[in-house]
């Protein structure tokens, strides 16, 4: 049975990234839907955020962002979710407000953070706070 959790392997493996040299940079989940930050060739000189979902034959990888230049606070949607994806110092909080509650994202030990949601309306767009 597919994982409840998106896990590395899965998205190098089945959104065709070459096994040798790309490497997954970071990978945010809520429930059914995730969104990654891919570096495709491992130099971190291109980054691509996809956006992920998980349905009754497991994840899919939805959509892509390609080539995205990280910037805090970059928010992608695909009309089930929301994302924000950025770049900050590494561990550090970043707080994200929507729906008016406040959500802390920790950047990881390379500095990407992220944030995602399953959102009915795409009139809903997170606003980072800091």
């Amino acid at each position: 049975m597919e994982s409840d959790r998106l896990t590395e392997d899965h998205v190098i493996r089945c959104a065709g990234w070459s096994t040798q040299f790309a490497r997954v940079r970071l990978i945010v989940q809520d429930d059914d839907v995730a969104v990654t930050i891919m570096d495709g060739n491992g130099d971190g000189a291109e980054l691509e955020t996809e956006c992920w979902s998980r349905g009754p034959t497991g994840w899919v990888d939805i959509c892509s962002s390609g080539g995205m230049v990280l910037g805090i606070g970059s928010v992608l949607d695909d009309g089930a979710m929301i994302a924000s994806v950025g770049l900050a110092v590494p561990n550090e909080i970043v707080t994200v407000r929507f729906r008016g509650a406040i959500y802390e994202c920790k950047s990881n030990d390379l500095g990407y953070w992220g944030f995602v949601h399953r959102v009915d309306d795409l009139n809903e767009r997170p606003h980072v706070v800091g």
